[in-house]
């Protein structure tokens, strides 16, 4: 029921993704079912590249393809920048944790 609720709220009715595998999707490793998450990894970052792409077409009419991509990349760099900012400030956490124990 979850999965085809998310499915109807982000706008996916027309896109042939079984709700089971949006379960999948959704499933943390600690979970004692089946499920790989890495599997769906794929996916995932197939949809967000196409988020990505199209907030970045609709942004900027007037760019061609090439800009776009380069925008895109651009974007992916960004993000994951933010990721591994936001490791390390839990590992910086982590460890004055640790010093204070």
């Amino acid at each position: 029921m979850l999965a085809s609720q998310l499915r109807k709220e982000i706008g996916y009715n027309d896109i042939l993704i079984p709700c089971s595998l949006i379960l999948e999707a959704m499933t943390t490793l600690r979970c004692c079912e089946n499920f790989s998450l890495e599997r769906l990894e794929l996916l995932g970052d197939s949809v967000l590249k196409y988020a990505v792409s199209c907030h970045l077409f609709l942004k900027y009419p007037k760019k061609h393809e090439g800009q776009l991509s380069d925008c895109r990349v651009i974007y992916e760099i960004v993000h994951l920048i933010l990721d591994v900012g936001l490791l390390l400030d839990r590992f910086r956490s982590a460890l004055s944790l640790e010093s204070v124990a």
